[in-house]
């Protein structure tokens, strides 16, 4: 946004545009790819990410923060017991 330049600005200004509309009809047009490369760049990246965590946990995956009762109940049930709590 540093690029785009001031004239344009101060001739919105000279036309008594306020500074959202001079952010809205100027500046955001201008620099409208910009803003979509980032945007796409981070949506990309973090769909990758996503994908990659939903191959690699399973239901046998052991979690952080998941308590300890839960596997127990799912080992006793596997083994044929039911759980006594």
């Amino acid at each position: 946004m540093m690029q785009v330049g001031h004239e344009l600005e101060e001739a919105a200004m000279v036309a008594g545009a306020n500074a959202w509309q001079r952010f809205r009809r100027i500046i955001f047009p201008l620099t409208t790819s910009g803003f979509t490369s980032g945007f796409l760049l981070t949506f990309i990246t973090t769909m990758r990410e996503l994908s990659l965590i939903i191959l690699l946990v399973t239901p046998a995956t052991q979690l952080p923060g998941q308590p300890d009762h839960v596997l127990y109940r799912k080992r006793r049930r596997s083994d044929g017991e039911h759980p006594s709590f």
